[in-house]
């Protein structure tokens, strides 16, 4: 699954990236000028997702409303974006305790749950979260790193 900046979100195939790739490399998106990738993770279980977007907007869908693309192309729109807003990014839900972890631009930590802001259709602007803040940055999880000399040790 692919976000960009602008609020165009695609889904894209690995099987042609099997293929050994050209000299200037294997495109997986076209871009419209100043627009840019903020999100690109495989999809696992999940079957709906968040948008956020600076200006504090929030929208949540069904993945499968995004439809598979054969090539590189550019996708569809995933929230419609109003001036000087973009989107930071993309958070997919698997399960009920999944939700939307946020920076507010003063620095709090905000969550958004899947039973406040049920499920909607794609393309639309989404929910405007708060009048005063907007949001900084996505909160991600963090991911446990493995210390491989202590597997080492023990051979």
């Amino acid at each position: 699954m692919i976000a960009t900046e602008r609020g165009q979100i695609m889904k894209v195939s690995l099987s042609s990236f099997r293929e050994a790739s050209t000299k200037v490399g294997r495109k997986y998106c076209r871009l419209s000028k100043g627009d840019r990738v903020v999100t690109a993770e495989l999809i696992s279980d999940a079957e709906t997702m968040f948008l956020a977007t600076k200006q504090a907007r929030v929208l949540h869908f069904s993945i499968d409303e995004v439809p598979l693309l054969a090539g590189a192309g550019k996708g569809v729109i995933g929230i419609k974006i109003l001036e000087k807003d973009a989107v930071l990014g993309a958070v997919q839900l698997s399960r009920p305790s999944d939700c939307l972890r946020v920076h507010n631009s003063n620095g709090k930590p905000l969550s958004f749950g899947q039973m406040k802001y049920g499920v909607t259709s794609r393309a639309g602007k989404g929910i405007k979260t708060s009048q005063r803040n907007g949001f900084s940055e996505i909160i991600r999880p963090e991911i446990d790193l493995v210390d491989w000399t202590e597997y080492e040790e023990e051979e």
